[in-house]
């Protein structure tokens, strides 16, 4: 029998203008840290895990708010997901310089 899941997300993500320069919703992944603690404790009959972004956690791979979106579709379909904290700080603006829509491969800023 596979035991349920609890999620904790948490950490903040970037929204990439150019290549080394981003905009940040600066979270460090602290609650989500006290969360999955208290979780831990609780829910000895479940699986508890604690997932961060990279600012939170450097060797994560979720950067973007599109990573996050990536990350929680998985999680929606996998039946063994029970509960999901989603303590996440999305940034949720986009810059636009001129014309070029902003990312982390644009042409470079001068």
């Amino acid at each position: 029998m596979v035991n349920k899941s609890v999620i904790i997300l948490g950490g903040g993500t970037f929204s990439h203008i150019r290549n080394h320069l981003a905009l940040a919703a600066p979270a460090f992944g602290n609650t989500a840290k006290t969360i999955y603690s208290l979780c831990k404790s609780k829910f000895g009959n479940m699986d508890v895990k604690l997932v961060l972004t990279k600012m939170a956690h450097s060797g994560s791979q979720i950067v973007t708010n599109k990573d996050v979106n990536d990350y929680v579709t998985k999680l929606i379909n996998d039946n063994t997901t029970k509960v999901v904290f989603f303590n996440i700080a999305m940034c949720d603006y986009n810059a636009r310089i001129g014309d070029i829509e902003s990312g982390k491969h644009q042409t470079r800023l001068e």
